[in-house]
């Protein structure tokens, strides 16, 4: 999946496959394109590393890259993690990551506030969108509550570095809907002002 800010002249590049030997790692690419020519800026990046055990320093596997979207300057992007095949210790519920430009390195934000408040696989991150400044976010989970696939959509805020999980302090969802297994937020887009939203429910 790739995106560019207008131009096309950066454009990010996710892949959800091995890397290292973590199965479903994934990493995200970003180019430059000068007339046809595309060139590599900075290096690949990783959603996240084992910290202990013999994976240690090696991408943790749970299909990073399987979404991207960014702000129309480039300057920030956001790369989900939905899936963690059995291989996530850290954030096996699914996750969101924050990326911030400067100069042609990118450094991940603090993504705390983009967990999964969930404890099952419920695939956060399965669909992403933001507005053209990067600073709202929805994001779908659409495999969630008791295992009956409803989904819920979560409504996220940034301004400057710092993230807000919008309309709840708990559990409470954001934006919810559907009956039986109709996974809401299966795929969504939003505007450029971040005020109009599509949600999709295949089900």
């Amino acid at each position: 999946i790739f995106v560019g800010h207008p131009g096309a002249s950066r454009l990010y590049l996710g892949s959800t496959d091995t890397v290292n030997d973590i199965a479903y790692a994934g990493t995200v690419e970003i180019y430059d394109r000068s007339g046809s020519t595309f060139t590599l800026v900075g290096d690949h990046i990783h959603g996240g590393y084992f910290t202990t055990g013999s994976d240690a320093n090696k991408p943790i596997g749970r299909s990073f890259g399987h979404v991207i979207a960014c702000s129309d300057d480039g300057n920030y992007f956001y790369a989900t993690s939905y899936d963690d095949s059995g291989q996530s210790e850290e954030y096996p519920y699914g996750k969101l990551h924050l990326f911030k430009r400067e100069s042609n390195t990118y450094s991940e934000v603090d993504s705390s506030k983009l967990e999964s408040p969930y404890s099952t696989n419920n695939r956060l991150g399965y669909s992403l969108a933001c507005d053209s400044s990067g600073s709202k976010v929805i994001a779908g989970e659409c495999n969630l509550f008791g295992g009956s696939s409803r989904g819920v959509v979560h409504y996220y805020a940034r301004v400057g570095d710092n993230i807000t999980h919008v309309g709840f302090t708990t559990s409470v969802v954001a934006i919810q809907n559907g009956t039986g297994s109709s996974l809401w937020g299966w795929d969504l887009d939003l505007d450029g002002s971040g005020e109009v939203g599509i949600i999709g429910a295949p089900y």
